[in-house]
């Protein structure tokens, strides 16, 4: 996880903490304020504010290679838009969203795959985020095409939440275990 200042103190000292209702789930994360410390990624998630995009392009080279993964989970509409347009869109560049170019080349859109959260979050303190409500990702490729990717991730993520459900069953219930299916 890229961070600075008092929210990578945060997460060396308590990891990513995620509260819900009542129960606070933390997990170790590496964490740095430089890209090079945590080297090429299998997958990079982006979650910041459309505003943000430009500063996170002028760091994002070391996490990436031709194999990685970007998946943009942010609000506004994102520089790869047009890709999957067809005529007279493909190739054009919304300067409204990345006035130099800059994004673009730093995150090539044929490895981005877009997502929109429906979840209600909020950072209750520095690396600690509140979940509200809301549990739904929608992805997809950013030419706008079904492909292997997307439905990886959404495999990958269902993966994960039914781990979750499998631990919170797990702890509720003595002497029984629990598999993944």
């Amino acid at each position: 996880m890229v961070a600075r200042g008092a929210t990578l103190d945060a997460l060396h000292a308590h990891g990513l903490q995620l509260v819900e209702k009542d129960a606070t789930h933390a997990v170790k994360v590496a964490a740095s304020a430089n890209p090079v410390d945590l080297g090429v990624q299998d997958l990079v998630i982006v979650a910041v504010k459309a505003l943000a995009m430009e500063a996170v392009a002028a760091q994002i080279a070391p996490l990436l290679d031709a194999h990685t993964t970007v998946l943009t989970a942010m609000n506004g509409v994102p520089w790869w838009f047009c890709d999957g347009l067809g005529e007279p869109f493909a190739g054009k560049r919304l300067t409204s969203v990345d006035p130099h170019g800059a994004i673009a080349q730093a995150i090539p859109a044929a490895q981005t795959v877009g997502c929109v959260v429906h979840a209600s979050c909020s950072v209750q303190s520095l690396g600690v985020i509140r979940h509200g409500q809301g549990m739904g990702l929608i992805v997809g490729e950013s030419n706008g095409k079904p492909g292997k990717r997307a439905e990886d991730l959404v495999s990958l993520f269902a993966h994960a939440a039914s781990m979750r459900s499998c631990r919170r069953r797990f702890s509720a219930m003595s002497g029984s275990s629990c598999g993944a299916t």
